[in-house]
């Protein structure tokens, strides 16, 4: 879409995961997550909050994760990787 950042990704994680912001941290991923406006509080923003239903809200982990165009594909698959290390 063209009102869209192509710079951010904003997904939902399927499970309730506080902490994954320090778990990606630790293997040198920097995301963030909740609002951009919250200070690093892992809540949806009034946005997510919605369109999501409280339930969905309640059963995953809104996560921010930036590009830029120096991003390459080899940093790109290191981070889908570590997802796949993470417990839910």
């Amino acid at each position: 879409s063209d009102k869209s950042l192509y710079t951010v990704l904003s997904v939902s994680l399927p499970s309730q995961n506080p902490l994954i912001g320090l778990q990606l941290d630790m293997k040198g991923i920097a995301v963030s997550q909740g609002s951009a406006c919250s200070s690093g509080a892992a809540k949806p923003s009034s946005v997510l909050s919605k369109i999501l239903s409280e339930e969905t809200q309640q059963n995953t982990t809104p996560l921010r994760i930036s590009f830029s165009h120096k991003t390459t594909k080899e940093e790109i698959d290191f981070v889908l990787e570590q997802f796949s290390t993470i417990n839910y």
